[in-house]
């Protein structure tokens, strides 16, 4: 092909066809433009579907990951509830002066449950952070997800880290249990009446509902935000 063109232009040039010459020579110039941006096009094309791969893969590992959150912010909640249910248990003993029996045990535990660590797994935004944020082309998409892991879920431990550390206070008054099920109580009497023990159980009845409503949000906002998720997977189809 490239010898075919020469042979024109030699030809035109030894016929001193000057004008059609610059003529040829302009269609020439033109084709390879022509030919240039259709190989620039062709290769934008297969950039942008490599960049729609990743955020489609990107998006169902998000996907993954709040279904994953979901769970775990609703069997948190739940057992927030239990704990609750113990707190108002054991306080009602202490306030109507109520005999001891060793199903308090459990309650004691559960009123004093330490809260658990944050049950978020933050692997798929990583991953969004280290690909780039822009590989989300939804705008408000991108936004609502950045604000849930940086906002909505910070917020949630911020509280949690300022819970008291009671193992100190348990490992003085109750007796050790392996497994963590149950806290049964060196001296019953003593301890209803201690204020220190009240206070701790009050502290912690006000604590799980300070950091419960910020678990609340988290559920929210993860409930929320994967239905928009999966609404731009399904759009991208």
């Amino acid at each position: 092909m490239i010898n075919f063109f020469r042979k024109i232009r030699q030809r035109l040039l030894t016929e001193n066809k000057f004008s059609k010459y610059l003529l040829y020579a302009i269609g020439e110039i033109v084709l390879v433009v022509i030919g240039i941006l259709i190989a620039l096009s062709i290769n934008n094309w297969n950039e942008l579907k490599k960049d729609e791969i990743k955020e489609r893969k990107l998006l169902n590992e998000m996907v993954e990951g709040l279904e994953f959150n979901v769970s775990n912010l609703k069997s948190i909640l739940s057992d927030f509830k239990a704990d609750d249910e113990s707190s108002n248990l054991i306080i009602t003993v202490i306030e109507h002066k109520r005999n001891y029996n060793d199903s308090l045990d459990y309650h004691f535990a559960r009123a004093l449950n330490a809260i658990p660590l944050y049950p978020i797994t933050y692997v798929a935004y990583e991953s969004m952070k280290n690909t780039g944020f822009d590989i989300v082309r939804n705008d408000q998409l991108k936004n609502e997800i950045i604000n849930l892991f940086e906002l909505t879920y910070s917020t949630a431990q911020l509280r949690q880290n300022n819970l008291p550390d009671l193992w100190d206070f348990i490992g003085k008054r109750f007796m050790n249990d392996p497994l963590g099920w149950s806290h049964k109580p060196f001296d019953f009497e003593d301890l209803v009446q201690d204020r220190e023990f009240r206070s701790i159980i009050n502290r912690m009845k006000s604590s799980r509902g300070y950091i419960g409503r910020a678990y609340v949000e988290s559920l929210n906002e993860s409930q929320r935000i994967l239905q928009l998720i999966k609404d731009e997977l399904d759009k991208s189809e």
